[in-house]
């Protein structure tokens, strides 16, 4: 894999574990964490190559969009389960003219719809063969109504059972199958957390002019909901403890091959996630179980050492 690729890739997993949506999103006040966390112990071949800290970077869930999802509560884990969510944005781009993937036109009580497999999700992006979508124009908004884990349900009929309520579009409660709760927003859920910090480590070719891997471990603020509600839209993801913190494990990508992301709340308030392109989920947990708390002037030298160092881009 291309040491551009991985950079490239990198970024994009870092958005979809950190933040939900960042269109219309601003920046909150500063914010400056006086802690961290630090890899202990790296598999053999890589090195820390930066550490960023940012001081007004934090997106935030735009206030027209939604993505409200809901599963079966009766399980344990609600998310191993089939999963329903619901869609809104403010569009007024004509269903035909949006870019859905391969879908098919179809009526929707009178108003166009195009139904299709989960790349034409427009607020979310989901591996293809992970669900099904459905999509139509509401007025100045687009609605998608999305299916993961339920062949059998027929989506023209559910769609009748869209409503709006407190200008979020959801179900209604009788459409939803029977145990089946509300997970929560996603954006709002994705959205919460404020980024912290973020250190890279990368591991070249033997030849030294390329990379094999970005590990990455990224810190965000947010609770158990936020930390897990990105699953909604990883091919494969499964709850997991490191220590004695809940975690969940997940591919990232859309073809089972990676990238592989570890999250967990080390603590009430701290979100943990940390990412590679090249270690199996076995190895990155033993990455994530060597990760530990550093405060006070230890993180203040590994701040300023940062600036003494460089990633590829």
């Amino acid at each position: 894999m291309g040491g551009a690729r991985i950079v490239v890739a990198a970024s994009v997993a870092a958005a979809v574990i950190v933040s939900g949506c960042s269109a219309g999103a601003s920046d909150p006040e500063p914010v400056v964490s006086d802690f961290g966390y630090r890899i202990e112990t790296l598999p053999p071949g890589y090195s820390t190559c930066g550490v960023t800290t940012p001081s007004g970077v934090s997106v935030r869930s735009a206030d027209d969009a939604s993505l409200v999802v809901f599963g079966d509560g009766t399980l344990d884990d609600p998310y191993s389960g089939p999963l329903y969510g619901v869609a809104m944005f403010a569009s007024s781009v004509p269903v035909a003219s949006l870019g859905l993937g391969e879908t098919t036109p179809v009526d929707l009580g009178g108003r166009p719809a195009r139904l299709g497999g989960a790349d034409g999700l427009q607020l979310a992006s989901l591996p293809a063969t992970a669900g099904n979508v459905l999509t139509w124009s509401d007025g100045d908004h687009t609605v998608q109504l999305v299916v993961r884990g339920d062949d059998g349900v027929d989506l023209l009929d559910l769609a009748t059972r869209v409503i709006e309520r407190d200008g979020v579009a959801t179900l209604a409660p009788e459409a939803l199958p029977v145990g089946f709760v509300e997970l929560g927003d996603v954006f709002q859920l994705e959205g919460q957390p404020r980024f912290l910090f973020s250190i890279d480590h990368q591991r070249a070719t033997a030849s030294g002019d390329g990379l094999v891997d970005q590990l990455t471990l990224l810190g965000s603020d947010g609770d158990r909901a936020s930390m897990e509600a990105f699953r909604f839209r990883a091919l494969t993801s499964s709850r997991v403890t490191v220590g004695d913190a809940p975690g969940v494990v997940a591919d990232l990508g859309p073809t089972g091959d990676g990238p592989w992301v570890v999250t967990w709340t080390p603590t009430d308030g701290v979100i943990l996630s940390i990412f590679s392109f090249a270690l199996q989920p076995d190895a990155l947990m033993d990455v994530a179980r060597s990760v530990r708390r550093v405060d006070g002037e230890e993180w203040q030298a590994m701040r300023s050492q940062a600036d003494l160092l460089g990633c590829v881009r």
